[in-house]
């Protein structure tokens, strides 16, 4: 079970439906983000999403996608 984090560039409103995600030891898994662009934020930017497991917080791992 992971944990999920996701950041966005200032200006932009990120939430997560769901904070928790289940996957397999290297295994991969969908997660759902909403991102919105508030008035003034810069139209694109990267966002970034953060797993880390529950059950042992030096494990994580993070990516990126393409706000637009």
């Amino acid at each position: 079970m992971y944990r999920l984090r996701a950041a966005a560039p200032r200006g932009w409103t990120v939430r997560l439906p769901n904070e928790l995600a289940a996957a397999e030891a290297g295994g991969v898994t969908r997660a759902e983000v909403w991102a919105k662009a508030g008035q003034g934020a810069d139209r694109r930017g990267d966002l970034r999403l953060t797993a880390t497991s529950e059950s042992d917080a030096s494990k994580s791992d993070s990516g990126t996608c393409r706000l637009r």
